[in-house]
């Protein structure tokens, strides 16, 4: 806890975590223009930090007033554009405007629709994508787009892909603007479209849509305060490893040796997945997911949990494979420290009795002691 005092000051003492906030604060409410000032000549001063940060809210105030300006125009434009083409449209065209009117609103003008409005436009809008889709005209095609594209917008994904399959939008623009999506947040509408359409799509945008679909096929399960555990989508992820495994392979292997422990359980959790699919894969990612074990979990709700994540999907290879799991998970091994190996051994807890394969105590117990005892 960091604290000004001074005998001059309104409040003459103060205190806070933050220091350098602190100490700019109270130069600004209570220095400026105080006729006690002693200066002492070492640089920088608060004074040269408030002139920077000053400097740098002007700069970002102005960034953001000429964004603001571009999405005006450019919503401006999109108006001007469905206003002319609905103007000799029948009603049917004229209401759908009207909804997409409600999801496209001026953004220099507050919302004025309420939520249950907005909803129901939204639902309306997805509606007439399903059942009437030769209702959307270009310019409303186009607003749908600009919808997904700018906004991240799910509803607007739901309906390009809707209008994809009904040849309103080509299906390789569709997919491409899931892929671009995905690229940037992970949303699961857009993870629908591409598991739709996976094969419209280049190598290039098959690797930027890896990582959104990594992160959709993990069990979010670690919102604190959350009592919904939110499933795992793993379609877009198998979609686009059935058109090019080699890239989502890479971007899976190159996440399970990331520092970050919830990108690891990420990457863990896409790696169970694609196991579940074909256990044969064991052979690329079985040594890395058992590398990507660091030591124990912490256990504690709104925190990941990699080492949990790479077991479960060891655990499952190993019930197809389990030659080939065995010696992998007792090569890796060696490459662990104890902690580590510790979390590793709980595999033969994951393997429950399946058809074909005792899993008798006995067994279990010589392969927790192969594996942890193995460099000891």
């Amino acid at each position: 806890m960091a604290e000004i005092r001074c005998k001059h000051a309104s409040g003459q003492r103060v205190s806070a975590m933050d220091f350098m906030r602190l100490a700019m604060e109270f130069y600004e409410e209570n220095c400026v223009g105080c006729s006690f000032r002693t200066p002492t000549g070492r640089l920088p001063t608060v004074v040269s930090e408030v002139e920077e940060r000053r400097r740098q809210i002007a700069a970002r105030d102005q960034q953001e007033r000429e964004e603001l300006a571009l999405r005006h125009a450019s919503w401006q434009q999109r108006k001007t554009e469905r206003d002319r083409a609905i103007a000799t449209e029948g009603y049917p065209v004229r209401d759908l405007a009207g909804y997409i009117d409600v999801v496209d609103p001026e953004p220099t003008v507050e919302l004025t629709a309420d939520e249950t409005g907005i909803g129901t436009a939204r639902r309306r809008i997805e509606e007439t994508a399903r059942l009437a889709p030769a209702l959307f005209n270009e310019a409303l095609v186009e607003t749908i787009v600009a919808l997904a594209t700018a906004s991240y917008d799910g509803m607007a994904q739901t309906v390009l892909r809707l209008l994809g399959n009904a040849g309103v939008v080509s299906k390789k623009r569709a997919a491409q603007i899931a892929a671009q999506t995905l690229r940037v947040f992970p949303i699961r509408e857009a993870g629908q479209t591409v598991a739709e359409f996976a094969k419209e799509l280049s190598p290039l945008e098959v690797a930027n849509a890896s990582n959104g679909a990594i992160m959709l096929a993990s069990d979010n399960d670690e919102a604190i305060g959350s009592l919904r555990r939110i499933p795992a989508e793993p379609v877009a992820l198998l979609a686009l490893a059935a058109v090019n495994l080699d890239t989502v392979m890479d971007a899976v292997l190159r996440i399970l040796n990331h520092d970050s422990d919830h990108a690891r359980a990420q990457a863990g959790h896409a790696a169970r997945h694609l196991l579940l699919a074909d256990a044969s894969r064991v052979a690329t990612l079985g040594e890395p997911l058992a590398l990507s074990i660091r030591g124990k979990d912490q256990g504690y709700a709104g925190t990941p949990s990699p080492a949990r994540a790479a077991v479960r999907a060891l655990a499952e290879a190993w019930r197809c494979e389990p030659d080939v799991t065995c010696s992998i998970v007792e090569r890796s091994a060696d490459h662990l420290h104890e902690e580590a190996r510790a979390e590793l051994v709980s595999i033969v807890h994951c393997l429950a009795p399946y058809k074909g394969r005792p899993n008798d105590p006995a067994r279990r117990a010589a392969r927790r002691r192969r594996i942890f005892n193995r460099t000891t």
